[in-house]
């Protein structure tokens, strides 16, 4: 289950029909393991605070939240300090502007590149100010902040964030990427959705947030078994 955001509740003892991060492999080195504590929630094995600010992540993380995902990569005032305290698993993710404006005409220079430098760079300063380096996991933001052409940069080229040698998440499902080649609604993008998260699941991703978490399930855990054949 994730709070801070406006998506719709996911609760894993009925079907899910919201938001869910499922992590298709454990087994990678460095991958969290032994560091997330079991949610106190009986629903939910991780319970994520989707938040930016400070005062919320000590708040949430003491009613039982056990990982911060933050789309401003722990750059707000006391974020980072209090992440380190909590030693809590973060997800740094790169956004380029802010919510409201980031869609209109964003600009790289190689989208691929600036995103994997803003990532070693956050996560640098994390590890400066005393995080665990295996409590970070990367996001590239699919959506937030860039074209139809630099979404699919970034998926064709995936293993270069992987590279960074820290568990990589993507947030593909339903979006609005998949909806522009697809010309379809939200509701209609199963299908391209499962296509992504494989892709990425054989670029080096091994979290993934995802809508439909049953079928997405099977289909990595067939790139699993393929995987560790």
């Amino acid at each position: 289950k994730t709070i801070g955001k406006r998506i719709p509740r996911v609760d894993a003892r009925e079907k899910v029909t919201g938001e869910a991060i499922y992590c298709a492999d454990l087994k990678v080195p460095g991958m969290l393991s032994g560091k997330i504590k079991r949610s106190p929630y009986p629903f939910a094995q991780i319970l994520s605070i989707d938040t930016s600010k400070a005062e919320v992540m000590r708040t949430a993380v003491g009613e039982g939240a056990n990982m911060v995902n933050d789309v401003n990569a722990l750059q707000a005032t006391a974020a980072i300090e209090t992440c380190a305290a909590l030693e809590v698993p973060v997800c740094l993710m790169h956004m380029q502007g802010e919510p409201r404006s980031m869609q209109q005409d964003p600009q790289y220079d190689d989208v691929v590149k600036d995103v994997v430098d803003y990532l070693h760079q956050r996560c640098q300063a994390c590890v400066d100010a005393g995080m665990d380096r295996n409590n970070i996991v990367l996001d590239p933001g699919f959506g937030f902040g860039k074209t139809l052409q630099h979404n699919l940069s970034l998926l064709s080229r995936l293993e270069s964030i992987s590279e960074l040698e820290l568990p990589v998440l993507v947030g593909i499902s339903r979006k609005s990427m998949l909806g522009a080649i697809l010309d379809k609604p939200v509701t209609e993008r199963l299908y391209a959705s499962i296509a992504a998260a494989v892709i990425a699941y054989n670029k080096g991703a091994r979290l993934f947030r995802v809508h439909d978490v049953a079928p997405t399930r099977d289909a990595l855990a067939l790139c699993d078994a393929l995987q560790h054949n």
